[in-house]
């Protein structure tokens, strides 16, 4: 992972930064949840299966776990936009230029 996405908090000496550094493990989901409680009225289980598909990890099997949760849906998905005509599909992004 980058130097500057490392998993530290900037720090502040009065408005100057002096060690740089953003907790994406906790920055990221929190916009996440923001974005998705300012349009939806969610329950925690529903919010955390949206928030459960995000991470910011250097460990192969923990991306790997989050990967596999997803490649059924994913794999759905591909054959359906794959199947259909994509461009008549307005929300789709494979007819997006």
């Amino acid at each position: 992972m980058s130097a500057f996405f490392r998993r530290t908090r900037p720090v502040y000496d009065g408005n100057k930064v002096t060690t740089y550094g953003i907790k994406l493990d906790e920055a990221i989901p929190s916009v996440l949840r923001f974005g998705l409680c300012a349009r939806m009225s969610l329950k925690d289980d529903e919010l955390h299966r949206y928030l459960d598909k995000v991470v910011f990890s250097e460990d192969v099997a923990a991306i790997k776990v989050v990967l596999a949760k997803q490649s059924a849906k994913a794999q759905s998905n591909l054959t359906f936009a794959l199947a259909t005509q994509p461009l008549k599909i307005n929300s789709l992004r494979l007819n997006r230029v």
